[in-house]
């Protein structure tokens, strides 16, 4: 069987990469059935609350990653 993943830190990122994929599918999903308003204020705060939540977590592979060099 092929290695699908060579480092710890792939696999992170790949994890992070579908976080990322399940949130902006369950967005379209919210808004395509009505559930969520896209005009709404508060959609814009939790984009960029994720956003930050996302940009930490990459915070933490860089981090991982120098500290294993």
């Amino acid at each position: 069987m092929p290695r699908l993943v060579e480092s710890d830190a792939a696999f992170y990122v790949g994890v992070g990469a579908f976080a990322v994929a399940v949130f902006v599918c369950g967005v379209a999903a919210g808004i395509a059935s009505g559930a969520i308003d896209p005009s709404r204020r508060e959609l814009v705060g939790f984009g960029v609350g994720f956003g930050l939540f996302t940009c930490s977590y990459l915070f933490a592979i860089v981090a991982y990653r120098h500290i294993q060099r």
